[in-house]
């Protein structure tokens, strides 16, 4: 037995001598390699195993990428179907030609359907997980020998779950190095390489993920990019890896890849799952609502499909097995429906949550576009258009409810000499200015409105004229003490201001806008006797 350091380098070499052998020395050149883990007989514990599977995997990828990939004709096409059975009548009849068995060097008396039915009956207990099942039905099979390569995948893909259920470690990786070499002598490395993906998906790789996506990648990257069925299939081995091997960025880079080229090699369950991811990710990382309905759209497609699927398989399940053998298997596939419905559960969920996520992403749009169409863009206040939306409401509120409104309008004096001397900038500093020192000489419920270029409107609701007149004179001398501008200059500023007041009638916008027009009145008559003053309308 060869020490560990040594044992992948002497794999990697009895692995291309198994390849080269005659068919008469593969069974001893299969011992020699097993026998770099232990002599038959010797117990050795699953994860020695497990590390020969990845050496032996390692060995077998590494020699089939260097030859002739090209898919043979009949035989590729069976492999592109094996996540689908079982087979229809008419599909079957299109795969199993008499030219079919010619080509591959088979006997046509193996061209019986029940033959194949069997087979395919193994195949899917044991992909189901009913391996004992599934071994019982293969051992009433032994010992007839089977010489075509399809119906020799279809069994040994069943006896590989099962030995691998039974913890025969040794047996299960002689079937793969026996069946590989097999398939690669009578179909070629493609073939020999779609087989490498079973295994490499069989296999329980425990804490060594990393060293199956890093095969998965190597296969992957060594592909030329027209090929299709081993680019699919090693894309979604990726695709399926758990988030720590590969992202969720990585994960739609697979899924978007496989949806564009609607691969024949995936059923519906992994297209459905794929589609499911991609509505995920358009949802939560990108925000594209539209993408994730397309993609969730499609997903409920393939859920469907899937339905349909479960419900083709029971019945091929009900043809091929005893009562006693059909209850067993319906009890797994039971299990089967229950996953499926919590997945239409979590799809219709997660389309929920991305419609309620995409309403709050609309409403709120909705309120940042309304607060900036009543918002004035230079000084931040509120605008004209919200006084005509929200004034008037707001004006009849106070009348029913008895409250007094007092209006006043704030000019700024010789505003124009500010913009000729200092420039507009400076004009438009001042205006923010204002609009930060004129709220905070007034309470939360009064409304502050840039009524025009460098005029404001005030409304001061449950408030007297006296009142009304204190706060406006308070207010006249603040922005006559302040200094604008600061630090690039100092600029001295007056305003004049005119108020009226409403007292307890006003029931009509009309009232309001008389109101305006007299605190307008009264600001020309405040200009007219030489500005910085309050006047009130009587």
């Amino acid at each position: 037995m060869a020490g560990n350091g040594n044992k992948p380098k002497r794999c990697r070499q009895l692995v291309q001598e198994l390849m080269l052998c005659p068919a008469g020395q593969r069974q001893q050149s299969v011992e020699n390699i097993l026998n770099l883990v232990g002599e038959s007989g010797i117990q050795n514990n699953w994860k020695e195993w497990r590390d020969h599977c990845q050496h032996c995997l390692e060995a077998v990828t590494e020699l089939l990428l260097t030859q002739d990939l090209q898919p043979d004709h009949v035989l590729s096409p069976f492999l592109a179907i094996l996540e689908h059975l079982p087979l229809q009548e008419e599909e079957a009849a299109g795969l199993f030609t008499p030219g079919s068995f010619s080509a591959l060097g088979s006997r046509e008396s193996e061209a019986d359907p029940s033959l194949l039915r069997r087979l395919e009956l193994c195949h899917l207990l044991a992909a189901l997980g009913d391996t004992e099942l599934a071994a019982q039905q293969l051992e009433s099979l032994e010992p007839k020998a089977i010489h075509d390569p399809r119906l020799s995948i279809l069994r040994g893909l069943a006896w590989a779950r099962i030995l691998h259920a039974r913890k025969e470690h040794r047996q299960f990786c002689a079937l793969w190095l026996n069946l590989i070499c097999d398939i690669r002598a009578k179909a070629g490395a493609h073939s020999a390489l779609c087989l490498v993906l079973q295994w490499i998906e069989i296999l329980h790789w425990g804490r060594n993920t990393a060293a199956k996506r890093d095969l998965l990648l190597k296969i992957l990257q060594a592909l030329p990019p027209e090929e299709e069925l081993l680019q699919s299939l090693a894309m979604y081995r990726l695709f399926t890896l758990e988030d720590g091997l590969v992202d969720p960025n990585q994960k739609m880079y697979y899924a978007l890849r496989l949806i564009e080229r609607n691969p024949t090699a995936l059923n519906a369950q992994q297209t459905q799952h794929i589609h499911f991811f991609a509505g995920n990710y358009s949802s939560a990382m990108l925000g594209n609502f539209q993408e994730s309905i397309r993609y969730y759209q499609q997903s409920n497609y393939w859920l469907h499909r899937n339905w349909m699927y479960l419900h083709n398989l029971s019945q091929f399940l009900l043809q091929q097995l005893d009562p006693a053998g059909y209850c067993r298997a319906m009890r797994i596939l039971g299990r089967r429906v229950m996953e499926l419905g919590n997945q239409v559960s979590l799809q219709g969920n997660a389309f929920v949550e991305t419609l309620n996520s995409e309403y709050e992403k609309i409403t709120q749009l909705y309120r940042k576009v309304e607060e900036l169409s009543l918002t004035d863009n230079l000084t931040g206040l509120r605008n004209r258009r919200y006084m005509s939306n929200n004034l008037h409401q707001m004006f009849r509120l106070a009348a029913r409810h008895g409250i007094p409104v007092s209006l006043a309008i704030v000019d700024v004096d010789f505003f124009k000499q500010v913009n000729d001397e200092h420039g507009h900038l400076a004009g438009d500093g001042v205006l923010r200015e204002l609009a930060e020192l004129i709220p905070g000489s007034f309470r939360a419920s009064d409304i502050v409105i840039r009524y025009a270029g460098d005029e404001f409107l005030i409304v001061i609701f449950d408030s007297d004229p006296s009142e009304a007149i204190r706060l406006m004179e308070k207010l006249r001398a603040k922005i006559a003490a302040h200094v604008f501008g600061r630090p690039q200059r100092e600029i001295r500023l007056t305003v004049s201001i005119g108020v009226s007041h409403e007292a307890h009638n006003t029931k009509t916008g009309e009232q309001m806008e008389a109101g305006i027009a007299r605190a307008d009145a009264a600001l020309y008559k405040a200009k007219r006797s030489n500005r910085d003053k309050v006047v009130f309308s009587e």
